[in-house]
């Protein structure tokens, strides 16, 4: 809470995510390497064509599907959706050198499983984990409302991050956000070249 403002609470966006999913009485640990060891032990079994890449080329297959399943995620793309995340991978130049999109399209039904990633009674999370899984049926509703929502630098938000931010109103509670078009410059960690705009969309709704 804020010192200056005591009926004010600050988060980011992740932290908010988390709140949510510790409020549900389920136990975490942070893994930040979490989806890159599932692609890096499980390519193998979801691509066709990538298994005839040998040498760099199965690292930049596994970078790729690295890179393409969180920038997915991150824009809420659904599971098995391939046209959806061939949009993702157009939008941030990400060249597949075999079926990266496939590939990546049936992973994303495994990372909507948390008990897929269980271990020792713990549940692996990473940072995006913090921003998607709050959206899901099995957490949101512990999601913190709030009378008013203030949110900064709006034109930086990617999909997940605004749905989330949103999930936090209140219902006949306002949002208020603030941002410039001309200083949009986290495009390539997934935000929306619109953010802004969509916000507004958003307020006259």
């Amino acid at each position: 809470r804020s010192t200056l403002f005591p009926y004010t609470t600050l988060f980011r966006s992740s932290i908010l995510g988390l709140a949510a999913m510790y409020k549900s009485n389920m136990k975490f640990t942070l893994n930040d390497s979490k989806y890159k060891n599932f692609i890096r032990d499980n390519w193998t079994r979801y691509s066709k064509t990538g298994r005839t890449l040998k040498g760099k080329k199965v690292w930049l297959f596994i970078k790729n599907c690295d890179d393409l399943l969180r920038l997915s995620r991150l824009n809420l793309v659904r599971p098995g959706d391939k046209d959806a995340v061939a949009v993702v991978a157009y939008h941030h130049s990400i060249d597949p050198i075999a079926d990266e999109i496939d590939t990546v399209a049936q992973m994303l039904k495994k990372c909507s499983s948390l008990a897929f990633f269980k271990k020792n009674r713990m549940y692996e999370i990473d940072y995006t984990d913090m921003i998607c899984l709050p959206l899901t049926d099995a957490f949101s509703k512990y999601i913190f409302k709030y009378d008013i929502v203030f949110i900064d630098e709006a034109q930086d938000l990617n999909r997940a991050q605004q749905e989330l931010m949103l999930s936090a109103v209140k219902k006949g509670g306002k949002f208020i956000a603030a941002g410039d078009r001309k200083q949009s410059i986290m495009g390539f960690g997934s935000a929306l070249s619109d953010s802004f705009d969509q916000l507004c969309k958003h307020a006259n709704n």
